[in-house]
């Protein structure tokens, strides 16, 4: 039900309204979708920790070491190839449909 009421705030729309206007088809792949990229406020909270763990690790990674991005140490990053087939079709329809994270 979390996930129904996250989809209400992100979407403007009463309860009611994103039941009578989405399938339950839809609904579904909203929450893999979820899981992949999560939609709800938790996610605004790793980007602070994440960056503090690239910094300490760049800062004793040795010069010419292995580089680091700030996605290896966010929890949500997008990572395809641990994806399974039905969440990358997900993606793909996602992406056709515009969304900035596919």
């Amino acid at each position: 039900m979390r996930l129904e009421f996250e989809l209400c705030l992100r979407l403007g729309k009463t309860r009611g309204e994103l039941r009578a206007s989405m399938t339950y088809r839809e609904f579904m792949q909203w929450a893999i979708w979820n899981r992949v990229s999560p939609i709800g406020d938790e996610r605004c909270h790793d980007l602070g920790p994440a960056l503090q763990r690239k910094t300490l690790v760049d800062l004793h990674t040795p010069k010419g070491g292995k580089d680091t991005r700030l996605d290896d140490f966010l929890p949500f990053a997008y990572r395809p190839p641990g994806l399974s087939d039905v969440e990358r079709e997900i993606l793909r329809w996602a992406k056709d449909q515009g969304a900035r994270d596919a």
